[in-house]
């Protein structure tokens, strides 16, 4: 009898080590999907979050204004921002108000914060990040690209890999009636490999935060920023400061025919102008 038992058991328990690998295997992935959604939560709690349409111009996306990085008020000259993605590239249009002041930099990743510069900082997920992208542009379209490490939170704790360059990024700069303009076109694959992530497929979050810096010829520079860092002097690395990106995806409209068969219509896209506004 206890032969024929311990038979039974032998038998069966190769498909019960299988079965026990199963549900430690869907333990582990609910408390990741569990772990990913309450970052996400408690983010969008406490920090601004910015719904990027998918789209293929900015323009069908709402503008908005940054403020003055060190207190959040409202800045002498105003900087709004549009921003939208397709295709795995996050498109991003700054108009800034204001004449230009510095702008003497004219090579890849020179120090631009000493210009008159716009700024995007980018990291994929819901959560701080230690290690972001920072890119950089002034009016003369140069650019500025490094991967940074920044493991206490502050400027002065930073180490910027330059080495790092933004493969596919697009850049496109022009003046305007009220002051100058600057078109990004950042590829998500690119950000998320320098930060040692393989694919971005996942990731409909992303933390981040968007800058400029104006620098008059006659007052001094004013920073100002999305989501205020809060810091004084003004320090735009501060990543527990960042708000949320949340990728928007059009998903087809299912709707009921009259004669009850279901169809898929693709959503109406908004119309957008033909040229950019200046």
């Amino acid at each position: 009898m206890a032969f024929s038992y311990l038979t039974q058991l032998l038998r069966i328990r190769p498909a019960m080590t299988k079965l026990l690998r199963k549900i430690r295997s869907w333990r582990s992935q609910f408390r990741y999907r569990l772990t990913r959604w309450w970052q996400t939560e408690k983010l969008q709690w406490s920090r601004q979050v910015l719904r990027v349409p998918q789209s293929e111009r900015t323009d069908s996306s709402l503008p908005f204004s940054l403020s003055r990085a060190e207190d959040g008020q409202t800045p002498t000259r105003m900087t709004y921002v549009r921003v939208a993605h397709h295709n795995g590239i996050l498109l991003v249009s700054f108009n800034c108000e204001g004449n230009p002041g510095g702008q003497g930099h004219l090579h890849r990743d020179e120090p631009l914060w000493e210009d008159e510069t716009v700024q995007v900082f980018l990291a994929p997920g819901a959560a701080s990040s230690k290690r972001y992208v920072e890119i950089e542009v002034n009016p003369r379209g140069t650019t500025y690209d490094a991967v940074i490490l920044n493991p206490i939170g502050i400027r002065s704790s930073i180490a910027a890999d330059t080495t790092w360059s933004c493969k596919a990024l697009k850049v496109y700069t022009s003046p305007t009636e009220s002051g100058w303009r600057a078109d990004l076109e950042i590829p998500l694959q690119s950000v998320a490999k320098a930060l040692g992530i393989s694919g971005v497929k996942g990731y409909q979050h992303w933390v981040g935060n968007f800058f400029r810096i104006h620098r008059p010829s006659d007052s001094p520079a004013e920073f100002t920023s999305w989501n205020p860092t809060l810091a004084s002097p003004a320090d735009f690395h501060r990543p527990e400061k960042f708000g949320l990106l949340r990728l928007e995806v059009d998903r087809p409209r299912t709707d009921r025919a009259k004669n009850g068969i279901l169809r898929l219509e693709q959503p109406v896209r908004a119309r957008v102008h033909d040229q950019l506004p200046g």
